[in-house]
């Protein structure tokens, strides 16, 4: 059943973060208006030496989950790299709140099926 008090609480929530994600892009891509994604960057090991081995490229690295953002980050700190940024964010989320004059150069999506099994259909990132 739905619960219109549970649902009103959810979208005010994914508008606010929307909102603050869109925010952050505006001033994060506001000198790169053409990046470079990871989409499930994870613990960020192929994107921080991606970037290390491109330095002419801006690199963001989006993830669902804030420990592995966080690790992400780190890893860049230690290898001192300003080509890259890491966001926690939900795929859908991050792509509607880019700014209109971002333009992809690479895109990457490496392991995107976690959810092996058939019933897992809908937790999928990618599918027919």
């Amino acid at each position: 059943m739905d619960n219109p008090a549970r649902t009103a609480e959810y979208v005010a929530l994914r508008d606010a973060r929307c909102a603050e994600l869109q925010r952050a892009l505006t001033e994060l891509l506001a000198t790169h208006p053409r990046i470079t994604l990871e989409l499930g960057a994870g613990h960020g090991h192929f994107l921080t030496d991606y970037a290390a081995a491109h330095p002419a490229e801006f690199c963001v690295g989006v993830d669902l989950l804030r420990d592995r953002v966080v690790r992400a980050t780190r890893k860049r700190d230690r290898a001192k790299l300003s080509n890259l940024a890491f966001l926690q964010a939900e795929a859908g989320e991050f792509l509607g709140a880019l700014p209109a004059q971002v333009v992809f150069g690479r895109i990457f999506v490496l392991f995107p099926d976690p959810w092996p099994k058939r019933r897992h259909w809908k937790r999928r990132f990618i599918s027919d």
